[in-house]
């Protein structure tokens, strides 16, 4: 019976010169070893993992919502226009509204004028950039843009129309005294005075609306020179 001849060891195998025989293929390997850098190894902690991934979740969507929340609230953050502390939306009302503008008018449940009636200005400071108050009053002087007719009411807190012991909502450019010159002055106070003067209440805040019914003046390009009337603050309570 024939066995298999046995492999020969060369591990520790000499040559006759006395040299001891090496494999090489074994050195090589060992080489190889040598060169290869050790990968740091990495332990997971899956309950610090999820807590974090937890937490950048909730300030991603805090963030979001707080965004939207200002956006909404204000309504003219986005794809407005400042023109002498009055804020203009040119697209409201249009197919090219930005959906946080038209999310406020949702909010407030006001109408936006169409491109072709007319264009609205919001001012929530005064000329010298002082938020309005019901507790402060204001004089509201100079011209307004080219317009075939135009209104100007105060709204309230929540942004309701000023209630008043007249029952005045606003004046429009066919009823309002006018100076030589043709410009206007309306005085906005909680105390009567003569001439122009639309009565208030003593509230935190109040937004000055003027609307431009029928204006040549449609776009953000023609906006920037507009000469808009000033609105100056006087004694507050």
């Amino acid at each position: 019976m024939r066995t298999a001849p046995r492999q020969r060891d060369r591990r520790n195998e000499t040559r006759a010169d006395g040299h001891a025989v090496t494999d090489p293929f074994r050195g090589a390997l060992a080489a190889v070893k040598l060169k290869m850098p050790s990968l740091p190894s990495f332990r997971i902690r899956p309950v610090r993992f999820v807590l974090e991934l937890f937490g950048a979740i909730v300030l991603g969507v805090g963030l979001g919502l707080g965004s939207a929340y200002l956006a909404v609230e204000n309504g003219h953050l986005v794809d407005s226009v400042a023109i002498s502390g009055w804020i203009a939306s040119p697209n409201a009302g249009t197919p090219e509204a930005d959906p946080y503008s038209a999310a406020a008018f949702a909010r407030t449940g006001e109408v936006a004028l169409g491109s072709g009636e007319g264009l609205a200005l919001i001012a929530e400071r005064d000329s010298a950039g002082n938020l309005l108050t019901g507790k402060c009053d204001y004089v509201i002087a100079g011209n307004t843009p080219p317009a075939r007719l135009w209104t100007l009411s105060i709204l309230e807190d929540g942004w309701r129309s000023a209630a008043n012991p007249r029952g005045r909502v606003g004046f429009h450019s066919k009823d309002i005294l006018r100076e030589a010159d043709g410009s206007f002055r309306i005085v906005v106070s909680t105390s009567a005075k003569s001439g122009n003067w639309f009565p208030i209440r003593d509230t935190e805040r109040l937004r000055m609306v003027l609307r431009l019914y029928d204006t040549p003046v449609t776009s953000g390009s023609t906006m920037i020179e507009l000469e808009m009337p000033t609105i100056e603050r006087g004694a507050c309570i």
